[in-house]
């Protein structure tokens, strides 16, 4: 997703790390690098909250025990939210680690049904456990179903049933993406660009975050507010920043897989490039998208009595553009091809296609 770890005078705001040139620095490397100007930062709870996430996956029995549960831990997706709520008390915190796991899992448990009937059946009844708080038909026996429910239950506490209802309808879109996806698999479709970018909006996953604001950090927007044009466009580039750079870090896996669904082979497909120059394409897209946010958020108008609630929701997307890349960069999750125990902050030029967000060496480990 994501020492920085800080200290009384900086409990609100890490410190700022300066950005650098856009786009790849090197045309002759095999390093691609995105920039991102936001600063980088992590919550003081990230240890403890990783292990209760892991133990609470196992318990839940969504994942087993051995190569799965070693390939989970060595994800750290407990330290991507971390690097995205900075500032969350532990417990609200460990929702948001636990979901995210969670909603990973799910991505592979998806993956395996390719079956579009199947897929539906299984997303729907996933959907209806979680909004009517019932384990019902086969979901009894299914550990999926199971780990919804508790998550209900704990997220009902801590936000009330309105907040689980609006959590819900963000859980029905992203599984819309899903049959799209697997729609398109079984049909030997190539998805045209328009729409994927539209849908890979919603399926990287983030807007189920943006709602997991009003936990962590008290930021329950107003309907007024929160669909105003200007923040609605700072979501979107957010999601797709996060949803690009996540399919940069991917490509080279996903293509040699046949994996359709991805920024770089849509490209390939819809404007004929080589894999290199869609590449560098999408680079050029996700930097644009960098610029297209920094402009939105200069032009945020006046919200009145919101204005500090949207400022701090607004730091809250820029931690999770940072917080991704660092994220996938310290954990190795999306090396292509090698596997490295290099320090993370090492410039990468050497493992094949790698993407490295700006700046990232000035950023220190905990």
């Amino acid at each position: 997703m994501f020492s920085e770890q800080r200290n009384a005078e900086t409990a609100k705001r890490p410190a700022h790390l300066a950005g650098s040139a856009h786009g790849p620095k090197d045309q002759s490397s095999d390093c691609l690098e995105l920039h991102c100007p936001f600063p980088s930062g992590i919550n003081p709870h990230v240890h403890e909250v990783q292990e209760s996430s892991l133990k609470w996956c196992l318990d839940q029995r969504i994942v087993a025990e051995g190569w799965q549960f070693e390939h989970l831990a060595k994800s750290k997706i407990g330290w991507l939210e971390a690097r995205a709520f900075h500032t969350a008390p532990a417990d609200r915190l460990q929702i948001c680690s636990d979901w995210t796991h969670l909603f990973c899992l799910l991505d592979d448990r998806t993956d395996k049904l390719d079956c579009t009937e199947a897929l539906e059946r299984f997303l729907d009844g996933l959907l209806d456990v979680f909004t009517s708080g019932v384990l019902i038909n086969d979901y009894v026996t299914e550990p999926f179903a199971h780990a919804f429910l508790n998550l209900r239950a704990r997220m009902l506490d801590a936000g009330g049933r309105p907040w689980v209802e609006g959590f819900a309808e963000h859980l029905r879109v992203i599984f819309v993406g899903y049959r799209w996806e697997t729609k398109n698999v079984a049909n030997d479709v190539r998805p045209e660009l328009g729409v994927y970018l539209k849908l890979r909006e919603s399926t990287i996953g983030l807007y189920p975050q943006f709602h997991l604001a009003a936990l962590t950090n008290d930021v329950l927007l107003p309907e007024s507010v929160s669909e105003h044009p200007t923040l609605r466009r700072l979501m979107t580039a957010c999601s797709n920043c996060v949803g690009w750079a996540n399919d940069l870090c991917t490509y080279e896996k996903e293509i040699a897989a046949g994996e359709i669904h991805n920024l770089v082979s849509v490209l390939v497909d819809n404007e004929g490039l080589t894999v290199e120059a869609a590449a560098r394409r999408a680079v050029a897209m996700h930097d644009a998208e960098i610029d297209a946010f920094v402009a939105a958020e200069a032009e945020l108008p006046h919200f009145g009595e919101w204005d500090e609630k949207v400022r701090e929701f607004v730091y809250i997307l820029q931690s999770w553009i940072r917080g991704h890349l660092d994220w996938a960069q310290e954990t190795g999750r999306y090396r292509p091809r090698h596997n490295f125990e290099d320090a993370p902050t090492q410039r990468a030029a050497q493992s094949s296609t790698w993407v490295r967000a700006s700046s990232f060496e000035n950023a220190a480990a905990i």
